[in-house]
């Protein structure tokens, strides 16, 4: 993982620990001081390779909406 996939990861992670689900690049971009297009990008990525967070893209009209849980294993 590279540095802003790590940041990235632990948003995600520390956020689903606190009961989110659903997220947009946008609203993590600003949380997170990366750009819309950082965040949508790193996160298709992840979603293939990450293996404690599943991370599904779920579209929308308007924007993506990105929907994460925790994979017990």
């Amino acid at each position: 993982m590279n540095a802003e996939q790590k940041c990235i990861y632990e948003y995600l992670k520390e956020s689903v620990r606190n009961g989110r689900r659903y997220f947009r690049a946008r609203h993590m971009a600003k949380d997170l001081a990366l750009s819309p297009k950082c965040i949508g990008t790193n996160l298709q990525k992840m979603s293939r390779f990450c293996k404690d967070l599943a991370i599904q893209r779920w579209a929308r009209s308007v924007s993506v909406t990105w929907y994460v849980t925790t994979v017990t294993v």
